[in-house]
């Protein structure tokens, strides 16, 4: 019985972290006596897959519950923010929508930071959707950046900052902004410059990314090892994304970025 009491409690744990979008959940229960006590002696789930056979539903009122978050989710995401002269997407070594996230982390982190930082790094993996040809709209930010991630500061050496573009390297590149790698296509670094000069390895490099590559996660474990770290959790990646949108828009531009060999891969 101790066995399965502690099967039950990992399967519950399960179950509360959300760690299945949606499930089909069997509970077994036990009545205990005459007091018809109910207890649960078993759970039993299945990951049950999204797809559009769900939008099929017999209950009217919950469609209509439905319907009524839809339209309001419709109102959230509608208004537009600027305007592309041209479809923004990731790439490797480096792509507009990625040089456009590195940017604005670093644009919003000079100003958080009271002076220029030195150069920002951001993962390709956390953006997770393209920005289109003509108007970029509160949704497609969502769509872009869609988890809670918060800026975040610290301060490397310089020998750290070429072990941390040694590991962009073997990723094949990511988002960049102030500093120029030259890699081989099998993920060694070759050179590497910050403010288009030479790396001091003794010098401190003050660097802004997101709370999650803070960590050390996504092969930049190095990050895990910065001093002088300062959070923002305020400032998510969306609300820095929209901010610096605003500032073309408010110029009368269109968003732009450029590839502009940040990241070379040369063997």
């Amino acid at each position: 019985m101790e066995k399965e009491s502690r099967r039950m409690k990992k399967e519950k744990k399960f179950l509360e972290k959300g760690k299945i979008a949606l499930a089909s959940v069997t509970l077994s229960l036990l009545l205990a006596g005459c007091w018809h006590k109910a207890e649960i002696i078993s759970i039993d789930a299945r990951p049950l897959p999204v797809t559009s056979a769900l939008d099929a539903c017999p209950d009217e009122k919950t469609s209509e519950i439905v319907d009524e978050y839809k339209q309001r989710v419709r109102e959230v995401q509608a208004p537009v923010l600027g305007t592309s002269a041209t479809l923004m997407d990731k790439d490797r070594p480096e792509g507009l929508l990625s040089n456009f996230a590195a940017d604005a982390i670093r644009w919003k982190a000079d100003a958080l930071n009271g002076k220029p930082v030195d150069f920002a790094v951001a993962n390709m993996g956390g953006l997770r959707n393209v920005f289109p040809e003509g108007d970029i709209t509160v949704g497609h930010v969502f769509n872009v950046f869609p988890f809670d991630n918060y800026l975040f500061l610290m301060t490397l050496t310089g020998a750290q900052c070429i072990t941390l573009f040694e590991e962009l390297a073997k990723a094949g590149g990511q988002c960049i902004s102030g500093a120029n790698l030259v890699i081989t296509s099998d993920g060694k670094m070759v050179d590497a410059k910050i403010g288009g000069k030479p790396i001091d390895k003794t010098a401190s490099y003050r660097i802004a990314t997101i709370d999650y590559l803070a960590e050390g996660n996504d092969g930049m474990s190095i990050l895990n090892e910065g001093t002088e770290r300062t959070p923002f959790e305020e400032m998510v990646l969306r609300q820095v994304a929209t901010d610096y949108i605003k500032t073309f828009t408010d110029a009368g531009l269109p968003v732009t970025a450029a590839i502009e060999g940040r990241i070379i891969v040369k063997d």
